[in-house]
């Protein structure tokens, strides 16, 4: 009975949720979409720790226009979860899946309200934006367009310790964009000044341990190293730093905390998936000329370059005291002052 009433928190209309989902509502929901072992989500930790994965599947469904899914459920939504996992459908396969599978359950099931169904249901499942999925295209085909292409690049150099996240604002620049689409991951944008990061691991590790390999693991493991290219935990300065933003926009706590990466592992060719993007972000990053003393103090990419410039700016410095000194001796030997001194 306790589990008939606990089940009905699926059951709530997603127009008729207020504030943050309740922890029992987070726990089902993550039982539902995760194939990962029943005890996995038993404790309150174990839930708290995908808060930002909720708030952003709140975020999706408030989005929506109304009345659009105003009497669709969360169990709704999970059919439809459970429908994409047959990756080997089109589009319009899916969809025509989804009517069917609900025609007796909600009302709304014009094409428009089915497609915003599915948006969301990708969304809470890869956390990938598909409204440019094909009506013919396979789920994996478009998955492996998106994400899984062979690079194109070529060129073999060693990412320095230095090119991280907090370092391409302070020394390039250019701004985090901090997204919660996937195929947005290392993106440029805005002529190159922001650089869009994917924060959410704690769905990425659900990813690792799920029997649904929708998402490779070695593509999985590959996100995390470019988080710990970018995020890294062992920088005390960068550490902090994603702490404070964090809670100011409630980003996964996870992103901050990726294995540290060894020289060896900084190079680009250890990178498949995302190298042609680390490329692109590095060029932009080494072609950024700084602006003002600030950025200059900051940027220490080309060291002897550093070194001097500050010396030159010692020299110039140094060079001012003393014509400054000897102009003031000048006046004196010419003023000297009443009482002889």
């Amino acid at each position: 009975m306790s589990k008939q009433r606990s089940d009905s928190a699926l059951d709530t209309k997603l127009c008729h949720e207020q504030g943050p989902l309740s922890q029992e509502t987070r726990r089902l929901i993550l039982d539902e979409v995760w194939d990962v072992g029943g005890s996995h989500f038993k404790v309150a930790e174990d839930v708290d720790a995908y808060d930002a994965y909720f708030q952003e599947y709140q975020r999706r469904y408030e989005q929506l226009p109304y009345p659009g899914l105003a009497d669709w459920s969360h169990r709704h939504i999970l059919v439809v979860v459970g429908l994409l996992k047959n990756v080997t459908r089109s589009r319009t396969a899916i969809i025509e899946d989804v009517r069917q599978a609900l025609s007796n359950s909600v009302a709304s099931r014009s094409e428009k309200v089915l497609e915003d169904a599915v948006a969301l249901a990708a969304n809470l499942w890869l956390m990938m934006d598909v409204h440019d999925w094909e009506g013919d295209q396979a789920l994996q085909d478009f998955i492996c367009a998106r994400l899984l292409s062979a690079p194109v690049l070529t060129d073999s150099f060693r990412l320095p310790k230095a090119f991280n996240a907090r370092n391409l604002g302070k020394v390039a620049g250019m701004d985090i964009f901090w997204t919660s689409d996937l195929t947005q991951h290392l993106t440029l944008r805005n002529d190159d000044t922001k650089v869009a990061l994917f924060h959410h691991v704690s769905l990425l590790e659900l990813h690792h341990a799920s029997e649904s390999k929708v998402l490779p693991q070695d593509f999985v493991e590959e996100t995390f190293r470019t988080l710990a290219l970018l995020v890294p935990y062992s920088d005390l300065k960068v550490r902090r730093w994603y702490k404070a933003i964090r809670k100011e926009l409630h980003l996964d706590p996870k992103a901050g905390s990726c294995t540290y990466l060894r020289a060896g592992e900084r190079k680009i060719d250890q990178f498949k998936y995302w190298r042609d993007r680390l490329i692109m972000i590095k060029e932009t990053y080494d072609d950024h000329e700084p602006r003002g003393l600030v950025q200059f103090w900051r940027d220490d990419r080309k060291t002897a370059q550093w070194w001097t410039f500050w010396i030159a700016i010692a020299v110039f410095f140094f060079a001012v005291v003393q014509c400054t000194v000897g102009a003031l001796q000048v006046y004196k030997a010419y003023h000297p002052s009443k009482d002889g001194n």
